[in-house]
């Protein structure tokens, strides 16, 4: 019987594994992590960073409809209610435009959340020509996003508490992060030419309409074309049958059944 050389072999395999890694010594080089401004900005783009801990500043700043076009950094610091005010930086009209070419990444410095006690429970209406992104903050109350204006869900962002979620008229909203629920429905989009409603991550659940004779229909994402609904994503049969006035305040006028 030949002996074996067992040592031999085991310098054998170690030499062929050196040969093989030194077949393929170049690695591809990888491409640099961004980060969140140039995410949010753009590679190499100018911003101003602003620190609000209270709404009178916040307030002061967001709907000065004089903001010069660029890039903002807003940071919240502390739990902020706006009282009987909102966000929305070009009067009290659905359909007025502000300034445009103004994009904001609104942050939350640790835990903290935005809200208001106006009758339109919806702390933000983004009727301004603007681009809003939203990251690790919590809104109270929903968003609305009008006309040519953008809003930009991303990680760490919730919007709860409100009617709607967010009301999509002729604006934009892309959702890559976040959470949308504790709503009566969490996505409200109108069809316009210009409305869009595209998500790429996040989670939309737990929207739930209380209707008559404490009725439950859970409507996650609701879309309508001159209030007839076109497609919905729920996890009922039934779904809300929706109009909207002059104003485009929205008011139930009934249930939609599937056939």
């Amino acid at each position: 019987m030949r002996n074996i050389n067992i040592f031999g072999i085991i310098i054998f395999v170690v030499a062929i594994g050196f040969s093989l890694l030194s077949c393929d010594s170049t690695t591809s080089p990888q491409a640099p992590q961004l980060t969140i401004d140039e995410i949010d900005f753009g590679v190499d783009s100018v911003f101003t960073t602003f620190n609000f801990g209270n709404a009178a500043d916040l307030l002061n700043f967001w709907n000065d409809p004089n903001l010069p076009p660029g890039n903002y950094v807003i940071n919240i610091t502390e739990d902020i209610n706006l009282g009987d005010n909102w966000l929305h930086a070009a009067g009290v009209n659905w359909e007025d435009l502000g300034n445009a070419n103004v994009t904001i990444s609104l942050r939350g410095v640790g835990t903290v959340e935005l809200t208001n006690t106006h009758d339109v429970a919806m702390p933000i209406q983004n009727t301004a020509e603007r681009r809003i992104i939203l990251r690790n903050i919590t809104i109270n109350g929903g968003i609305g996003v009008v006309a040519s204006s953008e809003l930009v869900m991303e990680t760490g962002s919730v919007i709860t508490g409100g009617y709607t979620g967010v009301l999509v008229i002729g604006g934009s909203f892309t959702m890559n992060g976040g959470e949308i629920h504790g709503n009566s429905i969490g996505v409200v989009k109108l069809t316009r030419p210009s409305s869009h409603f595209r998500k790429t991550g996040g989670v939309i659940y737990g929207n739930v309409l209380v209707g008559k004779n404490n009725s439950n229909r859970a409507i996650q994402v609701l879309s309508l074309q001159h209030n007839e609904i076109l497609y919905r994503e729920d996890t009922v049969v039934d779904a809300l049958c929706v109009t909207f006035d002059e104003n485009m305040n929205m008011s139930q006028t009934g249930i939609w059944a599937s056939p």
